[in-house]
């Protein structure tokens, strides 16, 4: 709805989409989740971590580097990172 909003008036397309305005705009005034900040904190430290250890680390080797510095991540969290996707 946020990317169509100058082809189409919300009102319709809430009413299409079976939300409430309202809805909408306190979606869309909503700051970020504790868990969206995390993740993003997340990301920072493995692409820190990932560039000290001279990008030569695969996510085990990173997770244990993560977690000697004090950081409690998973090793799934260290792999969604998107760090080994070309």
């Amino acid at each position: 709805m946020k990317r169509h909003h100058a082809e189409f008036p919300i009102t319709l397309m809430c009413r299409v989409l079976g939300t409430s305005r309202s809805g909408f705009y306190d979606w869309l005034n909503r700051k970020p989740s504790l868990g969206q900040q995390q993740k993003v904190l997340h990301e920072v430290a493995v692409r820190a971590a990932h560039n000290q250890t001279r990008q030569t680390y695969g996510t085990r080797r990173l997770h244990k580097e993560l977690l000697g510095q004090g950081h409690t991540i998973t090793r799934w969290q260290v792999r969604k990172t998107n760090l080994w996707s070309a």
